[in-house]
């Protein structure tokens, strides 16, 4: 086994020390980070764990429950088979639940209904082909980006200032990918272990905003699949 893939917990942090600790310690950093590490500490760049949204130990919480730490399967992107990546479905819809909330799944919102005053007082959608309708004192539109802006839109609301829709800024990122002649099995722990924030926002900079260096584990498919249509692997050979 390589000597990149033994865990090491990192405890450097960067910028002021934070007024409220965070509930559990940082995930181990797993091959690629590590790999990350010993080149940042070369160039003398600083580096401390990522905060991820995955447990580093058992946790419970009421109206939750119990989440188990995370296992290092290296899975991340196509979801945690056992619940230790905070996704929706673990911690707000079974806390929601909780506390009364009923969830209606595979719902498609179509109209945001004013009374005179211009208050929202229904909201239309569409369930299993079927047009619903959902009376309300006060509606929370939390549907992300693109389909907020264009719920307001459709519904000529919140547009006074004509800004709804526009300046959008998207969260770009390179990849940078290399071969190494030691096994790193970078698919193996958490994908965004080792992050550092001294290109952010260096000193003497002659630009307003920088970027960020963060480790990540690729799996195989996504690293099979992005070289193959890189170098043009495809079609009757």
């Amino acid at each position: 086994m390589s000597s990149f893939w033994r865990f090491r917990p990192i405890t450097l942090s960067l910028g002021p020390a934070r007024k409220r600790a965070y509930a559990l310690g940082p995930l181990p950093i797993n091959g690629a980070g590590q790999l990350m590490e010993g080149g940042c500490k070369q160039l003398g760049i600083k580096t401390s764990p990522a905060a991820n949204a995955a447990l580093s130990a058992g946790y419970y919480r009421e109206g939750v429950g119990y989440r188990p730490a995370c296992a290092n399967r290296g899975f991340c992107q196509a979801g945690c088979t056992i619940g230790a990546k905070a996704s929706m479905d673990v911690t707000y819809i079974p806390l929601a639940i909780h506390h009364g909330a009923e969830i209606r799944p595979e719902s498609f919102v179509t109209q945001l209904v004013q009374d005179t005053s211009g208050r929202i007082r229904e909201v239309v959608y569409i369930r299993h082909g079927q047009e619903e309708r959902q009376r309300c004192r006060f509606v929370f539109l939390c549907a992300g980006t693109i389909e907020t802006a264009r719920l307001l839109l459709v519904n000529n609301l919140a547009n006074s200032s004509g800004q709804v829709g526009r300046n959008l800024m998207a969260h770009t990122g390179l990849q940078i990918w290399g071969e190494f002649k030691e096994d790193v099995r970078p698919y193996k722990g958490i994908p965004g272990a080792l992050i550092s924030e001294d290109t952010h926002r260096p000193k003497n900079a002659d630009f307003a905003g920088g970027y960020l260096l963060q480790s990540i584990g690729v799996m195989p498919l996504t690293y099979i699949s992005q070289m193959a249509r890189a170098r043009g692997l495809w079609g009757t050979r």
